[in-house]
């Protein structure tokens, strides 16, 4: 049940932490590694030993096995809120910048840490690793590619996310229902394909593939406001792409009417109109698995943290 699509993030917002338990799970030697967390206690307790730390953790399935909050896998396992729990436990050393974080003590209580989890302390906690920040907007496609291929080859681990002010988003959104400041797995590389695949920790397939985006610019008039739509197509082979034009609201409107394009998401500045990503045997349906060109990927992503290592083996022991 170690496979990154059996995670599932429920109300603790550790996007970050289940993020990464996904990422590690989608190579061979990280499925050992997270199985190796684990050490017998009696039947009712588990001690669980992270990578990265050399004090284990003791976890009663009774403290989590009816708390709401806690992820949860899709078969049932209680293993990932085990792992879980015992994060939210650790030493004052790893402890995240949510200590003085009242509304966040009183929400969550004992589990408060989990607000707020960051890769720099994830990775050293669950691997022994510390991470390298990489803006894929800041490297050629070629270049990343080598680093995608040493996620692949060195089994590393590796989340991605969307961070309005680390840089300027770009206007062409390959993507809608990506969210932003939302941590995603990175759990595989085609190379032959040239094909990206991340993950949504909460078990979701929302993204659509744009087709088109529309933002929305208000005039000021002397009598009133008016409204001018900027158009743009984003599909790669079809007429316009990457050119913006003007269009008028009428103009808007029969272009809405017309396009039988199977999604629109609108909102009151910008509608994207497109397609729901075709399901393969890496993605079925509700999986949160998105797969994605590498150009796509660079649009869609500003901030990637990948480990400086892979998860490898170390088998733990209640010694």
């Amino acid at each position: 049940s170690i496979t990154p699509d059996n995670l599932l993030q429920k109300r603790f917002p550790d996007c970050t932490l289940i993020a990464s338990l996904a990422s590690i799970a989608s190579s061979e030697t990280g499925k050992r590694l997270i199985f190796n967390y684990f050490y017998t206690i009696d039947e009712q307790t588990f001690g669980i030993l992270f990578q990265g730390i050399t004090t284990g953790i003791l976890i009663q399935f009774r403290e989590i096995e009816h708390h709401p909050y806690f992820a949860k896998t899709r078969d049932g396992g209680l293993w990932l809120a085990m792992l879980e729990a015992a994060y939210a436990q650790q030493s004052k050393r790893f402890i995240n910048r949510r200590r003085h974080d009242y509304k966040a003590q009183y929400k969550y209580h004992l589990y408060s840490e989990l607000k707020g989890v960051y890769e720099t302390d994830a990775f050293p906690i669950l691997m022994g690793s510390h991470n390298n920040l990489i803006n894929p907007q800041s490297l050629t496609q070629e270049r990343l590619k080598e680093r995608l291929n040493s996620f692949i080859d060195n089994e590393k681990v590796a989340t991605v996310s969307i961070n309005p002010s680390y840089s300027a988003r770009l206007g062409l959104r390959p993507f809608s229902g990506i969210k932003t400041k939302h941590a995603y797995s990175l759990i595989g590389y085609d190379k032959e394909k040239d094909i990206v695949y991340i993950r949504d920790p909460q078990g979701k397939s929302a993204a659509v593939e744009n087709i088109i985006t529309i933002i929305r610019h208000k005039q000021h008039l002397s009598i009133r406001d008016n409204a001018i739509f900027e158009v743009m197509t984003n599909k790669r082979g079809r007429s316009g792409y990457g050119v913006s034009y003007t269009m008028t609201e009428p103009q808007i409107n029969y272009l809405l009417n017309q396009a039988n394009l199977g999604v629109i998401d609108m909102d009151k500045k910008i509608t994207s109109i497109g397609k729901p990503k075709s399901t393969s045997e890496r993605s079925p349906a509700n999986t949160g698995i998105i797969e994605m060109s590498v150009e796509q990927f660079i649009s869609t992503f500003n901030l990637m943290q990948m480990s400086q290592d892979g998860p490898y083996q170390c088998l733990n022991n209640n010694n």
